[in-house]
């Protein structure tokens, strides 16, 4: 089969939307596919220099770079110019296809990075069939975590807005109507799709995990006898929608127990988590920073809990590592993460019809009674951590190419009945 894949951002050995855009185009590849991958020009270095090291693992594969507008120089970098430079990216890949006739080579195409329902994508006009995601974009943050986001509140405001009304602007309405199939990974994201007549959707995780970042074996944690401090993870950009203020305001309930909450990453937020350290040496929270994602795996193999403390999120990477580590989960019961996290691997914190106190209470809480029953963080990690095994990047793709021959098929039968 012949793949035209979009993946704006893609890049080797990185996390978030360049691994996705990576780690789809590498998997379908080794399949015996060949996939041609339209990508930004940022990622030609580091994408060159992966593919001449491992020429026979690459063989299927072949990049087609287009380069962005310079915006930021121009304007500098904000939340306007990032999403400006990707739509006139889309507008100037989607010419080029046009230009270079690409669609009469595929067999199917296949839009993956930016995983974003409201950004749309032009590739639909090619009049092939068209797979859009997986996607998020519904999902919304609850006025009751306002505080957390402090001035930058607005921007929630304009996202929503932008959410409601802007697909009608763009492609998005289009792209979700003339979709053969949009992988969502949330309810949120399901209903806003059809919303926008999408006519066929399915859940599916935008992330998957590498065979050989599973550890073999569940590991087993000591059980924190003879006054072993109680680790509790946190990773993920610092950001005010990744739930830092609460992850702080969780911290100080737990004051004074024998337990301590370890961050890594980094990002705006990191100012936020020195100036309370400062303010507070007793506050249990360990701030170390950023760590490159081939070193990530050595916190989680150290912690005994996991926190997820996303405010708005399509669903988190990082739970899916963390499962594979086999860490218990504690995270808000919203978004991605109800969907997808299973119920037996989690203790998921209810968002509606609660006070924030209460849910900061709740939080607080359920990192206690972990803390304090290794029976239950080991049942709740083994049943992660098979969750984890049935997630690679191997089984996604092997998933979506049953998806693939589906829809071709079906493509093929209708043209038949026409003609």
């Amino acid at each position: 089969m012949n793949i035209l894949l979009s993946a704006y951002a893609c890049e080797p050995n990185k996390g978030s939307e360049p691994g996705f855009g990576w780690n789809w185009a590498c998997h379908l590849s080794q399949r015996g596919h060949k996939v041609i991958v339209l990508t930004s020009e940022r990622y030609r270095t580091s994408i060159i220099a992966e593919v001449e090291l491992h020429r026979e693992k690459y063989k299927n594969l072949y990049f087609i770079y287009v380069k962005e507008p310079p915006l930021e120089k121009i304007f500098g970098k904000n939340e306007i110019t990032i999403r400006l430079r990707y739509i006139m990216w889309q507008y100037k890949a989607f010419k080029l296809v046009k230009k270079l006739k690409l669609e009469n080579e595929v067999d199917i195409i296949h839009h993956v990075t930016w995983g974003s329902l409201q950004m749309g994508s032009l590739l639909w006009k090619l009049n092939k069939p068209f797979v859009f995601g997986p996607v998020g974009g519904g999902q919304t943050s609850s006025k009751k975590f306002k505080k957390y986001y402090g001035i930058k509140w607005y921007i929630e405001i304009l996202r929503d807005f932008y959410t409601k009304y802007f697909f009608r602007f763009f492609s998005t309405s289009k792209a979700a109507s003339k979709s053969d199939l949009i992988l969502v990974t949330n309810e949120e994201t399901q209903k806003l799709a059809q919303k926008m007549k999408a006519k066929n959707t399915k859940l599916m995780l935008d992330s998957a995990l590498k065979e050989e970042f599973i550890p073999e074996q569940f590991i087993v944690r000591s059980s924190g006898l003879h006054n072993k401090k109680t680790t509790v993870l946190w990773v993920g950009r610092l950001l005010k929608r990744k739930g830092v203020g609460l992850l702080i305001d969780v911290a100080k309930k737990i004051k004074g127990k024998n337990i301590e909450i370890v961050v890594v990453g980094d990002g705006e937020e990191k100012k936020l988590i020195e100036n309370e350290l400062q303010k507070d040496n007793n506050l249990p929270i360990k701030l170390i920073g950023h760590v490159k994602w081939q070193e990530i795996a050595k916190w989680y193999s150290k912690a005994d809990i996991f926190a997820f403390t996303s405010l708005r999120d399509s669903f988190g990477m990082q739970l899916l590592e963390a499962m594979a580590f086999g860490l218990p989960i504690i995270c808000l019961n919203q978004h991605g993460a109800r969907n997808f996290v299973p119920d037996n691997a989690a203790i998921k914190i209810e968002v509606e019809n609660k006070s924030l106190d209460e849910i900061i209470e709740e939080f607080a809480s359920s990192i206690m009674i972990l803390a304090e029953n290794y029976e239950l963080r080991i049942k709740l990690g083994q049943n992660g951590y098979r969750f984890a095994l049935e997630n690679t990047w191997n089984k996604r793709a092997e998933e979506i190419e049953k998806y693939y021959y589906s829809i071709i098929y079906n493509k093929n039968l209708q043209n038949s009945v026409v003609n």
